[in-house]
């Protein structure tokens, strides 16, 4: 799979959002799984990605599934009383895919489970396209050069991919990536003689880091094999190299240590000159000057911002519901939290993360002060990355409307949802713009919030709501 592919990542981030958002709500016990890999690589400049996801939900019928892309088409009217509907964002995300080539084909057999996949043709990116701000770090004096040496990053998040990846390619590693343990271990016994090194996440669905790395070892007693854990107790530790693991890298991934530790198992030449962050005065909600230091492009900060931002309002959205109901996930689903918010320098959200898991490792009580604690964390994030956002658009000029051209917007958009059609983002945000001091903000952020992860029948019941 190659590291960066060019292509309108919002518009797939979009529509992945509304597939899982959907298999989510479909599933009440089973799993949901997303899989993206290479399908073919046409040439040295094109290549083809498939995108997958599956349940094990309710399903649906054969004769049913014919009309499953029309507008508020649902299984039968219980499933709509008992699940909501998916509405208009199935329909919308069948477009956008047919409009960047591809095509969204849906699987299902009732009471058994749903595939949704498409495939699209992108452009393999290079790194000379992408802009780096050489001001902020300057690569030839301060990053060692590893050409030749051949990882394996074992890690289920796809952000958590992308930010260990950028950091291994930065100093010329070419990276390989599985999503999970089982997808390790396939991936070694194919080629085992391709990799220098194994980076190893623990906390995995479907197989654990520790698993994959015991099955490895097995077979290789020499292979290295590097733990990457939010776990700080001495019991996890233990417990990776009990499995088989050499060593062992903190989240967040620090970029220093990481080389060091590449340097130390693959015999490499380390030369890398430390930050000096001792006089740095440093965001407690997010730390921008780190992220600038580890990445240097702003395209590539703002594309995991972006992504952040959207995960915080969909996959962490109930966190706070599902660790005071008990729910078995809540543990997994905090603990990627927490290394997430750590890679992205999200520092307070990482800290609280980090004491709610410490209770769950150590059997506490996690109360209700815990609970809000992490909610108005999560939101004081959201609101900062907002802020970072909004402000990359300042630079937009912003169409301040009259009423008649507002509420003449406002129809237009309306209408476009209502046929099932995507708005353009340049509608969104002026939308959102000029709106902002008319109606409610909380329903404003709802809004757009729906609009993002193209929930349109939800977004349209706020528009019918707006009096202008």
């Amino acid at each position: 799979m190659p590291a960066l592919v060019i292509g309108d990542g919002l518009r797939i981030t979009q529509v992945l959002s509304n597939l899982i958002s959907n298999a989510i709500k479909f599933t009440h016990e089973g799993s949901v799984s997303l899989d993206i890999k290479l399908k073919e690589k046409l040439d040295d400049k094109r290549a083809v990605v498939s995108f997958c996801v599956s349940d094990t939900g309710i399903g649906i019928n054969e004769a049913q599934l014919k009309k499953l892309f029309t507008p508020f088409t649902q299984a039968d009217t219980s499933t709509t009383r008992k699940y909501g509907g998916t509405g208009l964002g199935l329909t919308i995300s069948k477009k956008i895919i047919e409009a960047m080539g591809g095509v969204l084909i849906a699987k299902s057999q009732e009471g058994v489970g749903s595939t949704f996949s498409f495939e699209l043709e992108f452009e393999v990116a290079s790194w000379e396209k992408l802009d780096f701000d050489k001001t902020k770090y300057k690569e030839t004096e301060e990053l060692p050069n590893f050409g030749g040496i051949i990882a394996l990053l074992v890690e289920d998040n796809l952000i958590n991919q992308e930010v260990a990846s950028m950091m291994l390619k930065r100093v010329a590693i070419e990276v390989d990536i599985a999503n999970n343990g089982q997808e390790a271990v396939e991936k070694y016994f194919e080629n085992p003689s391709r990799y220098d090194l194994i980076l190893m996440d623990l906390q995995m669905p479907l197989m654990s880091g520790y698993k994959a790395a015991k099955i490895i070892r097995e077979r290789d007693k020499d292979i290295p094999i590097v733990a990457l854990t939010a776990a700080a107790m001495i019991e996890d530790k233990q417990k990776a190299i009990d499995a088989g693991m050499n060593d062992h890298l903190g989240k967040p991934i620090d970029m220093s240590e990481l080389y060091k530790t590449v340097a130390k198992f693959c015999n490499a030449d380390l030369k890398i000159k430390e930050a000096n962050t001792a006089l740095r005065k440093i965001d407690e909600i997010l730390d921008m000057e780190d992220l600038e230091r580890l990445f240097s492009s702003k395209e590539l900060i703002n594309k995991f911002l972006k992504n952040f931002a959207q995960e915080l309002t969909s996959t962490f959205k109930d966190i706070g519901t599902f660790i005071s109901q008990n729910d078995n996930g809540a543990k997994l689903l905090l603990h990627t939290l927490k290394g997430l918010s750590g890679n992205l320098r999200a520092n307070k959200l990482y800290e609280v993360c980090k004491s709610i898991d410490a209770k769950y490792v150590s059997n506490q009580e996690i109360a209700e002060s815990d609970i809000e604690k992490l909610r108005s964390t999560i939101k004081s994030t959201q609101e900062r990355l907002e802020e970072i956002i909004l402000d990359e658009r300042s630079d937009i000029p912003f169409q301040k409307l009259d009423y008649k051209e507002l509420k003449k917007l406002l129809y237009d958009a309306k209408q476009t949802i209502s046929k099932s059609n995507m708005l353009e983002f340049e509608e969104v945000d002026c939308l959102f713009m000029n709106l902002n001091t008319i109606v409610d903000m909380n329903e404003l952020a709802e809004w757009k919030k729906y609009i993002e992860e193209l929930e349109y029948d939800k977004a349209l019941e706020i528009m019918n709501r707006w009096k202008l």
